[in-house]
């Protein structure tokens, strides 16, 4: 097998030239775009974590879990200290290309939703049949729903969701 090049095995030509601005006078513009496609790819590897601890959970492997939801609560750091970034930018800087992405909004983001449903969803015995008399089940959530929102004590599925 031969040797495989960093940039090759990466595909950097093919991630470098994926940034296309619209605007052409709005210098702040690649900054938005770089940091926004930078999310969707931590949202890509939440979601990869997520998979690996719920498949943990449900085959009675706890332990399993516990790396992946680590690496998920680092990410979460790393997406906020990202927000510092683009902070940067200027309200100014922003509406020089904000007008010609109408209606465009990070709320679209195709990763962002469904990472959400994957964390929301319910577990395919929440609607198990019960014994005659006995009190309806507690909704039985997603396991790895409760790890991820109680400890920022966020609404998960709701409102807000934490990253």
């Amino acid at each position: 097998m031969p040797d495989t090049e960093y940039g090759t095995y990466l595909r950097i030509d093919e991630l470098l030239h994926l940034q296309h601005p619209l605007t052409p006078d709005a210098h702040d513009e690649m900054l938005f775009v770089v940091i926004h496609q930078v999310y969707e790819l931590w949202f890509k590897l939440v979601l990869h974590e997520v998979d690996s601890a719920t498949e943990s959970l449900l085959a009675g492997r706890p332990q399993g879990a516990i790396a992946p939801l680590r690496r998920v609560l680092s990410i979460d750091e790393v997406l906020i200290a990202q927000l510092r970034v683009l902070e940067t930018m200027s309200p100014e800087g922003f509406l020089r290309f904000r007008d010609p992405l109408k209606p465009a909004s990070g709320l679209q983001s195709g990763v962002r939703l469904w990472l959400a449903r994957r964390i929301t969803h319910r577990r395919p015995d929440a609607h198990a049949p019960r014994s005659r008399g006995a009190a309806p089940p507690r909704p039985a959530a997603h396991p790895v729903r409760g790890v991820l929102c109680k400890p920022a004590g966020t609404r998960c599925g709701r409102a807000r969701w934490r990253g």
